[in-house]
């Protein structure tokens, strides 16, 4: 009996060491209360300092010994068919995992782990939450599933699908806005100290030549230093977006669909081709005048990272995409049915931009007339003008977009969220339901909108407004026919 427990016990392996840092990470905000009581207590006498310091290390030692209890108890056995997980200090789980449930298999490689040879490891099912993975840990890179090598060995075949750099760089300048850069780097400039400030201040102020131009046209100060900040943070956020998908390349392999990008971390993401629920194609307007489209995949599990694991296609020209996306998927993209929303209907599409507008140039136009504000929030007034004729650009080009399809395989629904055109290619079997919406305003007109829910954790829906109410009455009944 003790020898069958000693089997037992050998058989389960550990995770990697660095899988103590996850569980430091968590633990983070309890690590800062020793520090806090530091600060705000400020003791006096030596042995009020002893004792303090004392008590501080003994709970720092205290969350940092579960740290490693926990990562002691984490221990898996994998077999032909499924992986076996045990977990926990004070209580224990134990559970099994059946590789036919993972949705998604995600691996990250950061560039602190390369010198350690690990792999952070995150599996998803349906069963799991929305917010975070099923199981998560890190592994020996040596101790990764063979098989993986074998699905990567023909990566030269014609399925497989590679991304210039140079287009990626146009991509992350069309996603990139400047207050991403500038939350991702407030905590480096910071002031921290005088000398810091100073630094800071002068590299702002009297380091770039463009604002001194701008200045001896007539543009004040602040605005020339307004554009000079959203300016770094734009190149910042640009930066962020090109590391995070250079080197992109996807490829399917016996019904799995892989996609490796990063730099310097590298990220590899496998998922099944039978649970992809829809394939989105995507364009900015800034894409629009480049004519680069991409792609995205939507599973169950692709949603928690902010569609960060989904993507597969990366700013390609429409050819190439449809080329790429058919050696890809089994999917079709073709158009043989399609109900488009009228002209008229684009008043209903400029509505809110043209209002927001009119509003912020009344505004800027009565602050400047009578003189009530200060010159930095009309500057602030006079830049929100930008974005907002962008917004009405955009609009006209989804208007001109927008339309509801279908094929013998699939529905299309083109439409737009936030200042991104998509255009979905969902499968009939993967439709949760398909319905018809009509407020007091589009009953008068003759329009509708038609929702399209998909099989997702975050229950995604798709909505195409202002169509023909008796078009689209027909086509939505030709859908529901073809659903299974």
């Amino acid at each position: 009996m003790n020898r069958r427990k000693l089997y037992r016990k050998r058989s389960y392996t550990r995770t990697h060491p660095l899988t103590v840092t996850s569980y430091l990470k968590v633990s983070v905000v309890l690590l800062l209360v020793p520090v806090l009581q530091q600060i705000l207590y400020r003791p006096e006498s030596v042995l009020e300092i002893i004792g303090s310091m004392s008590l501080s290390a003994m709970y720092a030692l205290v969350v940092v010994f579960f740290a490693f209890a926990n990562y002691n108890g984490l221990k898996y056995k994998p077999s032909d068919r499924r992986l076996y997980v045990k977990s926990g200090v004070l209580i224990k789980r134990h559970f099994w995992l059946d590789y036919d449930k993972i949705h998604v298999l995600t691996m990250k490689k950061k560039w602190w782990s390369y010198p350690c040879g690990a792999v952070y490891i995150s599996i998803d099912t349906s069963a799991g939450s929305s917010r975070r993975p099923d199981l998560s840990f890190w592994i020996s890179e040596k101790k990764l599933v063979h098989s993986f090598d074998d699905l990567r060995s023909d990566a030269d075949s014609a399925s497989t699908y590679r991304a210039g750099n140079l287009r990626m760089l146009l991509m992350s300048a069309s996603w990139s806005n400047p207050g991403t850069g500038l939350l991702f780097i407030s905590p480096f400039i910071s002031r921290t100290g005088d000398i810091l400030g100073e630094t800071l201040q002068n590299m702002f102020y009297s380091t770039f030549n463009v604002r001194l131009m701008l200045i001896a046209i007539g543009i004040p100060p602040v605005a020339a230093a307004l554009g000079d900040i959203l300016i770094f943070g734009w190149a910042v956020a640009m930066l962020i977006q090109f590391c995070r998908y250079a080197n992109f390349t996807s490829y399917s392999r016996e019904g799995f669909l892989i996609t490796e990008r990063g730099l310097p971390n590298r990220t590899i993401c496998v998922t099944r081709l039978r649970d992809a629920t829809a394939l989105s194609i995507d364009q900015t307007l800034t894409m629009a005048i480049f004519k680069l489209y991409s792609a995205s995949v939507f599973s169950v599990d692709f949603g928690k990272e902010k569609g960060d694991k989904s993507m597969v296609i990366v700013a390609e020209k429409k050819d190439r995409l449809k080329k790429s996306l058919k050696n890809l998927l089994p999917i079709s993209t073709d158009e043989n049915q399609t109900v488009r929303p009228p002209l008229r209907t684009l008043r209903s599409y400029l509505l809110v931009p043209i209002l927001v507008t009119a509003m912020t140039a009344v505004l800027l136009s009565f602050m400047t007339f009578f003189e009530i504000t200060s010159d930095l929030f009309k500057i602030a007034l006079g830049f929100a003008l930008i974005p907002l004729g962008w917004w009405l650009i955009f609009r006209i080009m989804a208007h001109r977009r927008a339309m509801l399809a279908v094929n013998d395989e699939a529905v299309i629904a083109c439409g737009y969220k936030k200042w991104t055109a998509k255009k979905y290619i969902i499968p009939y079997d993967k439709i949760q339901y398909i319905g018809i919406r009509q407020n007091i305003f589009q009953r008068r007109a003759g329009t509708c909108d038609v929702q399209i829910y998909l099989y997702f954790e975050k229950k995604l829906c798709h909505t195409v407004k202002h169509l023909p109410l008796r078009q689209a009455s027909n086509l939505v009944a030709l859908v529901n026919s073809r659903m299974r």
